[in-house]
């Protein structure tokens, strides 16, 4: 998971520094960071669901062990 952060990190940073490059730019490279932003913004949509994901597989661990020591206790009391 740190890997997956430091990449969405050095992405984040390299689209900070180009964002200035392509203001500066010509038209060209203006269109260019244009179709960037959309692809970022599917990027950032699929990075978060990737998140979010992990996110629940943890969660339902956590779950699915806590209901396995529930179950036991019950079946040790009757």
């Amino acid at each position: 998971m740190q890997n997956f952060e430091k990449i969405v990190a050095d992405l984040k940073q390299a689209r900070d520094e180009a964002r200035v490059k392509a203001h500066l730019g010509s038209m060209a490279v203006q269109d260019e960071w244009q179709k960037l932003e959309h692809r970022w913004q599917d990027f950032e949509a699929k990075a978060q669901l990737d998140r979010t994901a992990k996110d629940v597989g943890a969660a339902v661990s956590l779950l699915a062990s806590e209901l396995k020591s529930a179950y036991e206790r019950i079946s040790k009391a009757v």
